[in-house]
Order: structure tokens, then sequence, then C-alpha cells
């Protein structure tokens, strides 16, 4: 029922107007953070600390980004099981099923962007502690 009221509600739902700032803000997001990881160089001790401190964040990152993947997809499917119930039904699941697959699209970004950047952080981290 509760998965009912939720797709009846959806196409009307704010948040699902807003999904294309979302993404642009994760875009603007990982633009950014890709460049200064880049950039950075973890030439002091006290660069060495920065830079740990963000490994741990995107580390965290990851972890948060992985587990939201594995909800949104395990929803998505339970979405994809409700076929044939009526034609309100079939037009919400739809629409909430295009939703999802941005969402999902945008978290593989997210989880893209922290697994390239812990491989540079600790190529940089353990390069200067050579």
């Amino acid at each position: 029922d509760s998965v009912l009221f939720f797709m009846s509600i959806f196409p009307f739902s704010p948040e699902a107007e807003q999904l294309p700032e979302y993404e642009k803000s994760v875009d603007e997001f990982i633009n950014g953070y890709s460049g200064y990881i880049n950039w950075f160089t973890p030439d002091t001790e006290e660069g060495q600390e920065q830079a740990v401190a963000l490994r741990d964040s995107i580390e965290s990152m990851l972890t948060g980004t992985k587990s939201g993947l594995d909800g949104t997809q395990g929803f998505y499917n339970s979405i994809l099981g409700l076929k044939g119930i009526s034609r309100d039904i079939n037009s919400a699941r739809v629409s909430v099923m295009k939703t999802l697959r941005r969402i999902v699209s945008t978290l593989e970004r997210i989880e893209s962007f922290c697994l390239k950047s812990l491989n540079i952080l600790d190529e940089k981290i353990s390069a200067t502690k050579s």
C-alpha cells in the first residue's frame, strides 16, 4: 500500500522536479573536487594529514553512495514488478522508474568519482612517503 501511495503522488512531488538541480550540483561537485585532487600535492606533513583526511572523507562518501545505490536499485526492482494493476499505476510506475534510473546514474557518477579520487590520493600519499 505504501508503494502504491508513493507512486500515486510521486509525479506531483517537488523533489522530482528538483532532480535536474541535484544532478547539476553533483556534476559541479565532482568537477571541482576532481580538479582540486589533481592539483593538490601533499608535500608537507600538514599536506599529508590533509590528504589522509580527504581520503577518509571520500572513502566514507563511497560507502554511503554504495548503500544508496543498493537501496535505490532495490526500490527500482520492486517498482518494476508492479505491472498490470491499473493504467494509473502503470503510468506512475513508468514515471518513478525513469526518475530512479536518473538517480542511479547520478549515484554511479559519484561512485566513479570516489574510486578515481581514492586511487589518485593513494598514489600521491604513497609517493610523498617515499
